[in-house]
């Protein structure tokens, strides 16, 4: 049986996000150890001066594509961002394809604001929002189909 493209995403997000996660953790830990002032920071990885300092102040507010600019700016690989963006974005597509009420159903389901069943592209994506997302794609026993319309594309089913 031929695996659908949502299955085939989710399985791609849930083998991925770990690396994310921990180049986020070890560019926070760099930029703490570092001593930059912000606005070396902020020259250095290519960033609005504002968006760096409220960044340092709610650490979650980074999102893929800026952990990508600061992966660069600071010399390390972003190949793990680039590959998470492309996931997120083919995700966004998969999801666009199905009935607003199955979408809006899926992010309730994963924890994650509904604001996101509109088109929101991978790099715009929070750390928050992606360790639930994680969580419950883990969690999940299989990413077996569940839709009962005439869509043809499989979501995780959460089990009680």
């Amino acid at each position: 049986m031929k695996e659908q493209p949502l299955q085939l995403t989710l399985q791609n997000l849930h083998q991925i996000l770990p690396s994310y996660i921990n180049l986020y953790h070890s560019l926070l830990f760099k930029i703490q150890d570092s001593g930059l002032t912000t606005l070396e920071i902020a020259e250095q990885s290519n960033i609005r001066l504002h968006a760096v300092a409220l960044r340092k102040r709610k650490p979650e507010l980074w999102s893929v594509g800026e952990i990508r600019l600061l992966a660069k700016g600071f010399g390390m690989s972003e190949t793990v961002c680039i590959r998470l963006e492309k996931e997120l974005d083919q995700l966004t597509i998969i999801l666009e394809a199905l009935p607003v009420r199955q979408r809006k159903q899926f992010f309730m389901d994963c924890g994650l604001p509904t604001r996101r069943s509109s088109s929101w592209p991978g790099h715009r994506w929070v750390i928050n929002d992606l360790k639930r997302f994680y969580q419950y794609i883990g969690s999940t026993k299989g990413f077996m189909p569940v839709l009962k319309s005439r869509t043809r594309v499989a979501i995780p089913v959460s089990y009680p």
